[in-house]
């Protein structure tokens, strides 16, 4: 299922991604990276009455597909140690029995691992009987994470020989997700005097408002908290908005022309180490000044994502999961 407006979001938190890894200290890709965490775990919930009928070998093979082709691109284009490249492509990095964590593709695996585990809660005990055990998990997950790093969200490492923050990050962001959707069924039945028309621009700007602060906070981190949290709270409100989509701002984005860019996001993630080396190359060729040489690097990342996205995601793999898990 895909709503529009959102997609959008997942192309803007994208581009925050990009501009942090090019080397924009003041953009913020770590909670940007949680963003886009929490929106898979939020959309697994809403896909779970259509993946119910799944086995969870079938669930496995869909989201092996899904994620594995472009990523094992990216990993070859990247080189490296052999022995790195054969853990990751196994999805064995960053879970604790790989200690490397380093780079753009860090999540790929912890993020495959953690939607097996939940599809397999959901699958066994459903949405609504699995929320307290959900809950637990999510809150312990982001204990860790604001005492071991102080509320950052930027840590990845192995730590006391045992607790990979990377599976720690991602198993307490998809939870949190599909936490938000049994909130979100449960706000929708108290709320329906707000949906009024005449409240139809009031919560477009209210809107507006959270989106400003979230994007102008991790373009240029301008507010310092000590504890980053306050941006995961927004965000989960500035999800509800754009799901129910009652105020101007959300409508607007819920146009085709708008979701399609979120298309390319996974797709510009993955790409961003080769499309810099290969702008890093252009630009030893051409000889621009450096900011040009910046806006060289994110053009040539979106294209390559684009590139990636057609050539490798759009192939055959969905006929051909079809046919394995038959």
């Amino acid at each position: 299922m895909r709503i529009q407006n959102i997609e959008f979001l997942r192309f803007l938190f994208a581009i925050v991604i990009v501009l942090f890894h090019m080397g924009y200290s003041s953009a913020d890709g770590y909670l940007a990276v949680e963003m886009f965490l929490i929106m898979a775990g939020y959309f697994l919930a809403v896909s779970f009455k259509r993946l119910s009928d799944y086995t969870i070998s079938d669930f496995i093979k869909l989201k092996f597909f899904r994620l594995w082709p472009l990523f094992a691109v990216a990993v070859i284009l990247s080189g490296g140690n052999l022995y790195d490249m054969v853990l990751k492509l196994l999805f064995l990095h960053a879970t604790g029995l790989s200690l490397k964590y380093q780079g753009y593709i860090w999540f790929v695996a912890p993020f495959f691992w953690a939607m097996v585990f939940y599809f397999i809660v959901l699958k066994h005990y459903g949405i609504s009987r699995s929320v307290f055990a959900i809950s637990i998990i999510t809150y312990f997950c982001y204990v860790l994470l604001v005492n071991f790093d102080n509320g950052n969200f930027n840590i990845r490492q192995t730590s006391y020989g045992m607790i990979s923050f990377s599976i720690v990050r991602v198993f307490g962001s998809i939870g949190l997700g599909i936490l938000f959707y049994s909130l979100f069924a449960e706000m929708k039945k108290i709320m329906p005097s707000i949906y009024k028309p005449k409240n139809f621009i009031f919560i477009g700007i209210i809107e507006s408002a959270i989106l400003f602060f979230l994007i102008y906070n991790m373009l240029f981190h301008h507010l310092k908290y000590d504890n980053n949290l306050i941006f995961v709270i927004m965000f989960g409100a500035e999800l509800f908005l754009f799901v129910e989509r009652k105020g101007f701002l959300s409508r607007f984005l819920d146009k085709r022309c708008f979701g399609y860019c979120g298309r390319y996001a996974y797709a510009i993630y993955l790409m961003q180490n080769s499309g810099f080396d290969i702008a890093e190359k252009l630009y030893r060729q051409i000889g621009i000044n450096y900011n040009m040489e910046a806006l060289l690097k994110f053009i040539v990342v979106i294209l390559l994502g684009i590139v990636g996205h057609y050539m490798v995601e759009c192939s055959n793999w969905k006929s051909l999961f079809r046919r394995l898990a038959k």
